[in-house]
């Protein structure tokens, strides 16, 4: 068989790909010493994105506060029993604040 033989066998492979996916916050390089010491972090990536598992840096959240969350649940069960027909006049909104940059060179 021509080309180069293969870094990760089809084990080592389906392994990378079951613990990818049960530490999905889990780094590569924490990845690959868990799973397989002997290949490069470039090879798990390579392997990974050939089954469509793409792994990247999570952006830091702010998590709900408990008052937060307290007042979701009632919003919740307060119109639980409402149809699509009730909802139809409720407009929602995802507020936002955008600020214009100070600097008149960034865009």
């Amino acid at each position: 068989m021509p080309g180069r033989h293969k870094t990760i066998d089809t084990r080592t492979n389906r392994h990378l790909v079951r613990e990818s996916k049960k530490a999905r916050y889990l780094p590569l390089s924490e990845l690959r010493n868990e799973v397989a010491l002997h290949v490069s972090v470039k090879t798990i990536k390579q392997a990974l994105a050939s089954v469509n598992i793409k792994k990247w840096r999570a952006k830091k959240r702010v998590f709900l506060k408990d008052e937060h969350a307290i007042k979701r649940l009632s919003w919740a069960k307060k119109y639980k029993n409402w149809t699509k027909e009730n909802f139809e006049g409720v407009i929602f909104s995802d507020e936002c604040m955008v600020e214009k940059s100070k600097d008149h060179k960034s865009i």
